[in-house]
This record gives C-alpha cells, sequence and structure tokens, in this order.
C-alpha cells in the first residue's frame, strides 16, 4: 500500500492520526511517519486498517435562529 492509498483509506473510514494509531496499536508518530512516506506501510498495518469498522458520520450541529 501506498502512502496516498494509506491516507485515503484511513480517511475513507473517518480516522485521524490520533484515533487510528491506538487501534492499530502503534504511536501517533509512527502513523504520521507512514502517511508522510518517512516510513514504509507495513503489512501489518494495512490488514489492521481494513479490520477497522468505519467511524460513524459526525453531522455538524445546525444552530437554531
Amino acid at each position: 500500500m501506498t502512502t496516498d492509498e494509506f491516507r485515503a483509506a484511513t480517511l475513507a473510514l473517518g480516522f485521524t492520526q490520533e484515533q487510528l494509531a491506538p487501534a492499530l496499536g502503534v504511536s501517533v508518530w509512527t502513523v504520521r511517519s507512514w502517511e508522510q512516506g518517512k516510513r514504509p506501510v507495513p503489512r501489518y498495518a494495512v490488514l489492521g486498517l481494513w479490520r477497522q469498522p468505519p467511524l460513524p458520520l459526525q453531522t455538524p450541529a445546525i444552530a437554531d435562529g
């Protein structure tokens, strides 16, 4: 999986780096290094990413008025 594919999959599932890191059992720094292309995305991260259920969509609060 390329850096761009990893980033796209993370966004498609609705995860931030801070949410994804503990789900994969790694540090936020590690997720950032994968997304920035500083380190290759390992196979265990790809498999772990696809095992994550998508986060529920957050709808913005609509102000009354």
